[in-house]
């Protein structure tokens, strides 16, 4: 069965959820016109009546579609008798193909004869139920909006209302408010308003958030508007215009607000705008909204004598999900101040269809945020002071601090942070663990059932020992050491129960680098490095050969020249010392940052011909210009065809990484003691170091290069300091 008014089911829906929406669509319908009551509700399907009568089920889907009913119970107090109703025993259901059809239950009635002959005009008139000839459905919908309202209990003419003495306003102005019903006055206890005094009027009130604030402020009552209330409430009705434009000039109200629909807003349209009255007022709109462009609105707003001024909003800033940047055009000690955002991370995009509440998001964000409405009602309030008594109101006080100074606050400096929350490992080093960890669980499932592997959550030598057998699956599979090495830091880290277990894991690594040795990368020569530089030189690369240099004479990690900008390099014209030929980079995000080797560090760089090339290259740059402005990637490829030019072999694997070893290496072989290499590589363990000259030292690529690429890379590192010397900026 499928509800009425329901859309029909899209694909993948099973008959089972549409079942299931059914009888949760019928509750709905009956408990919005009879709450707190039960329903005998008789469906077809075991399966949806299981669930409507458990509150659950094995389906997710399923179970997604009773928690969307959870306010229906709840709000309404409904409550469900289900029985069952057999396919057999509904005529709907019965099959037509080679059988006869079930007889009728009933004679037909005696209208029925004459419905076939259209001939139920006459008694349809005179109940009054009969609808003007329409040609399409547009149109029949806004006849049906524009009939008489046919409610009861509406405050019309007439009906008096009861007021104390005293009276504000005048009888006549009395009589012209107790024409509107009862029902579009908010009171805070929901008592007859007492209209022998002023109060106020919210135009377009849609969810009446900001009524209801200044009705609950002020303790006054307020005359709403909301077309979708009753269609009597429509603004563009010239009797309701004129009602209320002459109640704001005899000063019915203390303050008039609202926020005009803008969905069909246009420039072509060029309604009226009225001025000069004294009443307080605000208008809201987005800020991009065509209201703002009529010519009567940019008169109204760029006049000398402007009534009043802007207030610029974001939504974000009252904790809504969507910026929304508004302005609202007011009177009020609003006009003038902005609350714009300053949120860092992205926001809800107010475009396309919203499933959770099956809306479209702009419809989602029409509604004020709560802290918004408060705001108004607090500007409104201070329209009910004389002017010179009015205090003002800070558009801050909507914000998460409770002064427009942060230092004067009562916790002055932002909001603490737990050490708990503090990550150790960056963004990157994360995301690899997830992946891992998500490999892992899915070998775990292939190999173990569910309740083996929900034994060895509790058994942390047997969990290493599965882990184990993971690391040797790995290593048969050719996956690389880094996995590993990675997921056995994690348990280590992470389920201090496996730690006393945790050898036999890393006795894996040990027998893995057994078999497969570490391979450093190939240190780039002193010879190929000067090559480079001058090749580049000849092709305009500057820049280029700029990084090349750092990374090689300074030993530095190839990204950190590249993301280095002028005011980070040092040269010696900065710092009043031209004899000396020296030149410091600071590396502000160093790789090493958090194992004790400072937060901001730096490296040197002394080699003479290469430093007065920097200074003919930087000096004149300002200090905020990238080193390189390009990318990473067109750095490599810059890189790939100068070796190609030079006749390098792409299988030797010479990559811009082996710059910083290539510079160690030269040094090294220049006499420069091990102690100095640790400072200026920013090393903290000698070991590493020796380790690393001993197995690359004494080897270079370059007697293996063909005997063509070894001159051509001779020829071109004999260039290197001419080029340097005669490089002009």
């Amino acid at each position: 069965m499928v509800a009425p008014g329901d859309d029909r089911a899209g694909a993948g829906v099973t008959f089972n959820i549409s079942e299931v929406r059914a009888g949760l669509q019928a509750e709905l319908r009956h408990a919005r016109r009879r709450p707190q009551s039960r329903l005998n509700l008789a469906m077809d399907s075991q399966v949806a009546l299981g669930a409507l009568g458990k509150g659950r089920s094995s389906s997710a889907a399923i179970n997604r579609e009773l928690r969307r009913s959870l306010p229906v119970h709840l709000g309404y107090e409904s409550y469900l008798d289900l029985m069952y109703y057999a396919s057999a025993e509904n005529p709907a259901d019965d099959g037509t193909r080679n059988v006869p059809l079930r007889a009728p239950s009933e004679d037909l009635p005696q209208w029925w004869s004459a419905a076939l002959l259209d001939a139920l005009g006459p008694p349809l008139a005179e109940l009054g139920v009969m609808r003007a000839a329409v040609a399409t459905r547009k149109e029949a919908r806004r006849l049906w909006w524009q009939r008489p309202s046919l409610r009861n209990g509406g405050c019309g003419p007439g009906v008096p209302v009861q007021r104390p003495g005293g009276a504000d306003l005048s009888e006549s102005v009395q009589a012209l408010l107790r024409f509107f019903p009862e029902q579009q006055f908010l009171t805070p206890s929901r008592k007859p308003p007492d209209l022998s005094k002023r109060g106020f009027l919210d135009l377009y009130s849609g969810s009446f958030g900001v009524a209801r604030a200044v009705a609950r402020r002020t303790g006054c009552w307020v005359l709403t508007f909301e077309l979708c209330r009753d269609a009597s409430e429509d603004l563009l009705d010239a009797g309701c215009q004129a009602r209320i434009l002459e109640l704001v000039t005899a000063g019915a109200f203390y303050c008039v607000g609202g926020g005009p629909v803008c969905s069909s807003m246009s420039r072509a349209i060029r309604p009226p705008a009225a001025a000069g009255n004294d009443t307080d007022f605000w208008i809201e709109n987005p800020a991009t909204s065509f209201l703002w462009q009529q010519p009567v609105w940019r008169e109204l707003v760029e006049d000398a004598k402007a009534p009043g001024k802007f207030f610029l909003l974001d939504f974000c800033r009252c904790g809504s999900p969507w910026r929304k940047r508004t302005r609202v055009y007011t009177s009020t000690a609003l006009g003038g101040q902005q609350l714009l955002c300053n949120c860092a991370g992205p926001h809800q995009r107010l475009s396309g269809y919203c499933k959770e509440r099956r809306q479209m998001w702009t419809k989602v964000a029409e509604s004020y945020p709560r802290p918004l409405n408060g705001l108004l009602a607090a500007a409104c309030t201070e329209a009910m002071r004389p002017q010179g008594d009015r205090r003002h109101v800070s558009a801050c006080d909507i914000c998460r601090c409770s002064s427009q100074r942060i230092g004067e606050a009562c916790n002055p400096g932002p909001a603490g942070v737990s050490l708990e929350e503090v990550q150790l490992v960056g963004p990157r080093t994360l995301a690899l663990q997830a992946r891992l960890l998500a490999e892992f669980r899915g070998w775990l499932v292939s190999q173990f059932s569910r309740p083996a592997r929900l034994s060895l959550e509790g058994c942390a030598m047997a969990f290493c020992t599965v882990l184990r057998a993971y690391g040797n699956h790995l290593f048969q599979s050719g996956q690389p050491l880094y996995k590993w090495r990675h997921l056995c830091a994690y348990f280590q880290k992470e389920r201090l129960a496996l730690r006393p277990y945790m050898p036999m894991c890393w006795d894996l690594t040990s027998r893995w680098e057994r078999l497969c040795p570490t391979a450093h990368r190939t240190p780039i020569p002193h010879a190929l490095a000067r090559a480079v530089i001058a090749l580049a030189l000849s092709l305009g690369w500057a820049r280029f050969a700029a990084v090349v240099g750092l990374s090689f004479f300074g030993t530095a990690r190839v990204g950190e020249p590249l993301n280095a900008h002028r005011g980070a390099i040092l040269l010696p014209s900065d710092l009043l010392l031209d004899e000396i030929p020296t030149c410091y980079v600071r590396v502000e995000a160093p790789k090493t940052s958090h194992r004790g080797t400072g937060k901001v560090q730096h490296f040197v760089v002394k080699e003479p011909p290469f430093v007065r090339f920097l200074e003919r290259l930087l000096a004149g740059c300002a200090l905020e210009e990238k080193l390189f402005a390009a990318s990473a990637a067109t750095f490599r490829r810059r890189w790939n065809h100068i070796l190609d030019r030079l006749g390098v072999p792409a299988v030797v694997k010479l990559m811009p990484g082996g710059l910083r070893g290539g510079g160690a290496v030269f040094l090294y072989q220049r006499g420069t003691p091990v102690h100095d290499l640790l400072w200026r590589m920013r090393l903290r363990s000698q070991a590493t170091l020796e380790s690393y000259l001993q197995e690359v030292a004494a080897v270079s690529v370059l007697p293996a290069l063909p005997a063509t690429t070894r001159q051509r890379i001779a020829a071109a590192s004999a260039l290197c300091d001419v080029q340097l010397e005669h490089f002009s900026a």
